[in-house]
């Protein structure tokens, strides 16, 4: 039997509070961050996160999704669990 697939879809910013301010993060900040945690520069951050709704991550397992979403939502993006039979968007961190 094999196991279901998914990806991670961003659908924008999702301004998180900052520990000790009571402001949103601000979305140079939430670029930065999301940029590291993929590893990727910061323009590239912006152009992913800007073009939404835009694929990250695909082929794989519920928990590996669950794993990256609770990543990246940390660093101020939202975005969703979606099955890899829904339609893929022209902006990806996978490579071709």
């Amino acid at each position: 039997m094999s196991e279901e697939l998914y990806k991670i879809v961003l659908t924008g910013y999702y301004h998180v509070d900052i520990t000790g301010y009571k402001t949103h993060k601000g979305e140079y900040y939430i670029e930065k961050d999301f940029a590291r945690l993929f590893n990727i520069t910061p323009q590239k951050a912006r152009e992913l996160i800007q073009n939404s709704p835009t694929e990250v991550k695909k082929n794989i397992t519920i928990e590996e999704a669950n794993h990256f979403r609770d990543k990246i939502e940390s660093v101020g993006v939202s975005c969703q669990i979606q099955d890899m039979d829904s339609k893929p968007s022209e902006l990806s961190l996978e490579p071709e």
